[in-house]
Order: C-alpha cells, then sequence, then structure tokens
C-alpha cells in the first residue's frame, strides 16, 4: 500500500487534525506519520467477519 493510501486512512481515522499532530508518538523521527506506517487491507477468510477487510498496521521503526 502507497504512503498516500495510508495517509488517507490516517486521515479517516483522525477526523480532528488536533488530535492527529498533537499525537506525540511520533515526534522527532524525521518522517511524517504516513511514511513512518504501514496499512495494509486482509479480507478475513473465517469466523464472523468472513469476507470482511480489516486493515493491519506495520511499523517501520525497529
Amino acid at each position: 500500500m502507497t504512503s498516500i493510501m495510508t495517509k488517507e486512512i490516517i486521515d479517516r481515522i483522525f477526523k480532528e487534525p488536533g488530535i492527529k499532530y498533537e499525537s506525540t508518538e511520533f515526534e522527532g523521527l524525521g518522517k511524517p506519520i504516513h511514511e513512518i506506517l504501514a496499512i495494509y487491507p486482509k479480507t478475513a477468510e473465517t469466523g464472523r467477519d468472513a469476507g470482511k477487510t480489516k486493515y493491519y498496521l506495520k511499523s517501520f521503526i525497529p
């Protein structure tokens, strides 16, 4: 997933800009949050969520 799509998903999660930009967890890392995180979709195959798209998060910070 591209960082542009990740940015769009982050914008949807943090609808209020104040919340997104006040997050201190990503301060001082030298990159915007959408370049640090990767959000990717995966369709659930089993259980009550079978067939639904779920989003997972991967961080590039060691």
